[in-house]
C-alpha cells in the first residue's frame, strides 16, 4: 500500500514541482530592467524615458514620445552569483537538510516604445514594452522546503518569463501619467489516479493542466516644472504565480486518498517609489530614487501540503485519520524595506558615448532565522552599477539610422551575516555564517527608426 501511494504522491509532486522554479522578484526587479537600468542601480523612476520606462514608470514612455521616433531593442543579461554559507556543525546529524547555492541565470531581454500619432496626441502619447525571457526555462516552479538553507532573491528568483507593457500621455507640458500591466504565467490543475492495489495495476490515469496568465498593475506620474528638473511616482501591484495541484488516489475498496499541494512562486510585493532627475547641464544628469517595498505582505515561501483519507473501510480501520496531515507554517518572516539609490548620467562632448554609473543600498527583508524550521538567506547588499552608450553607423548599411550600443556591470556586495539558532546544537542545521557578491552583466542593441 505504501509503494502505491508514494507513487501517486511522487507523480502529483513531479506535476507540479517539475514545471517550473520559485523565485522572489525577477531579473528587472534585482539587477535593474536593461544595461541603463544595471548601471543605475535601478535609479529610473524619474529619468526612464526608453522602452523600459514600460516596468519602471510609464509616464516617462510619454517624455520619450516627443522625439517622434520608434525604439526597438533586444538584448541579452546574466546574474553570476559568488555566495557562501559556512556551516558551524558538519556532522552527519546536521547534513540532513542541504545547503542551496543559487545558479548562474540568462536573460533574453527586449523593449520597444512607439509614438501614437494623430492631431490630439501626437509626440504626447507612447506605448512601450519590456520583455524579460529567461534563458533556460520558460516557467518552472521550485519550493524547497524551509529547513534547507537557500538564498531566496537568487535560487530561482529571476528566472521566469515577464512582460509588462504600458502607455504613457504628457498632459501640457509640466505633467505625464502613465498605466501599465505586469503581466506572468500561473498553473494549475488535477491529477487522478484509480488503483487496485492488490492486483498492483493503475486502472484509471488523468492528468489535468493549465497555464494562466496572472497581471499586476503598473501605474506612474511625472511632473517637469523645467526642462531640467522632473519628480515621479511610481507604484508597482504585487506579482506571483498561484501553483495549485489537486490530486485524488483511488485505493478501490479501501477509499480515496485526495492530496492537495499549492504554493505561491515568483512574488514580488507591492512598491511605491518616488524619483527626482536633475540635469545641471545640458550634457549630465541626476538621478535619485527612494522605494518602499512590501514583503512584509508576501506569503510563506514553502509548498503547502494537505492529506486527507476517504472512505468507509480506511475509517473502520481509524486509518482515515492516520494518513491525513497537512503543512502548518508560521508567518513568513519578512518585513517591509525602504531602497535609496543615486546615479548619474554624463553624455561626453562627442555626443554619441554616454557614461553612467549607480549606487544602492539593499537592506535585507528577511527576519534573522533563528528558528529551527526556517532557514530563508538574504543580506544587507552594496549595489554598484557601470555602464557606457556607444552611438555608431551600421557598417553592412542594412539601417540607415544609427545604432546605440549599451553595456553594464553591476556588483552587489553583501554584508556578512551570523544565524544562531535558538535551540543551539540541537537545531537539524545548526548555526551559520553567510554572504558574497554577485555579478550582473547586461548588453542590448538599440534602433530609432
Amino acid at each position: 500500500m505504501r509503494t502505491g501511494m508514494g507513487g501517486a504522491a511522487a507523480l502529483s509532486l513531479i506535476a507540479l514541482v517539475g514545471l517550473t522554479r520559485a523565485a522572489r522578484a525577477s531579473d528587472a526587479d534585482t539587477y535593474g530592467a536593461g544595461p541603463r537600468g544595471t548601471a543605475m542601480a535601478g535609479a529610473l523612476v524619474a529619468g526612464a524615458d526608453d522602452g523600459s520606462a514600460a516596468y519602471y514608470n510609464p509616464a516617462g514612455l510619454a517624455l520619450g514620445a516627443r522625439s517622434g521616433r520608434t525604439q526597438l531593442s533586444i538584448g541579452y543579461a546574466t546574474g553570476l552569483p559568488f555566495v557562501y554559507v559556512h556551516r558551524t556543525l558538519d556532522d552527519k546529524e546536521h547534513q540532513q537538510y542541504s545547503t542551496y547555492l543559487p545558479p548562474s541565470q540568462g536573460w533574453v531581454t527586449a523593449a520597444g516604445l512607439f509614438p501614437l500619432g494623430g492631431k490630439i496626441i501626437r509626440d504626447r502619447a507612447a506605448l512601450g514594452f519590456y520583455l524579460d525571457d529567461p534563458q533556460n526555462d520558460l516557467v518552472r516552479v521550485e519550493l524547497l522546503d524551509p529547513h534547507d538553507p537557500q538564498f531566496l532573491r537568487y535560487q530561482a528568483d529571476p528566472n521566469r518569463l515577464e512582460l509588462a507593457t504600458s502607455l504613457g500621455v504628457r498632459f501640457g507640458d509640466k505633467v505625464a501619467a502613465g498605466i501599465g500591466v505586469n503581466v506572468l504565467a500561473g498553473i494549475g490543475g488535477t491529477a487522478d489516479f484509480d488503483m487496485d492495489l492488490f492486483g498492483k495495476q493503475v486502472r484509471h490515469r488523468k492528468l489535468d493542466f493549465t497555464l494562466k496568465t496572472t497581471a499586476a498593475p503598473i501605474v506612474g506620474l511625472t511632473v517637469t516644472p523645467t526642462d531640467r528638473l522632473r519628480f515621479s511616482f511610481a507604484y508597482h501591484g504585487a506579482l506571483s504565480l498561484p501553483v495549485v495541484e489537486n490530486s485524488a488516489i483511488g485505493l478501490g475498496d479501501l477509499g480515496t486518498l485526495l492530496l492537495d499541494v499549492s504554493g505561491v512562486v515568483q512574488y514580488s510585493p507591492h512598491e511605491l517609489a518616488v524619483g527626482a532627475m536633475v540635469a545641471p547641464t545640458d550634457h549630465l544628469r541626476i538621478d535619485a530614487d527612494l522605494r518602499y517595498e512590501m514583503w512584509n505582505l508576501a506569503p510563506y515561501p514553502a509548498a503547502q501540503i494537505k492529506v486527507d483519507a476517504t472512505g468507509d473501510v480506511l475509517h473502520s480501520l481509524g486509518l482515515d485519520q492516520a494518513l491525513s496531515m497537512q503543512t502548518k507554517d508560521p508567518p513568513a518572516p519578512f518585513q517591509a524595506t525602504l531602497v535609496p539609490s543615486v546615479a548619474v548620467e554624463a553624455t561626453l562632448p562627442d555626443g554619441v558615448t554616454t557614461l553612467r554609473a549607480g549606487y544602492s543600498f539593499r537592506p535585507t527583508y528577511v527576519d534573522d532565522q533563528v528558528l529551527p524550521d526556517s532557514n530563508f538567506l538574504d543580506n544587507d547588499a552594496h549595489i554598484v552599477g557601470l555602464g557606457a552608450s556607444f552611438q555608431f553607423r551600421d557598417p553592412t548599411e542594412v539601417f540607415s539610422q544609427p545604432l546605440r550600443l549599451e553595456l553594464a556591470a553591476q556588483g552587489q556586495f553583501f554584508q556578512p551575516r551570523t544565524v544562531k539558532k535558538e535551540q543551539g546544537t540541537a537545531d537539524p542545521v545548526g548555526d551559520y555564517t553567510f554572504g558574497g557578491a554577485v555579478l550582473a552583466l547586461a548588453a542590448t542593441l538599440r534602433y530609432d527608426f
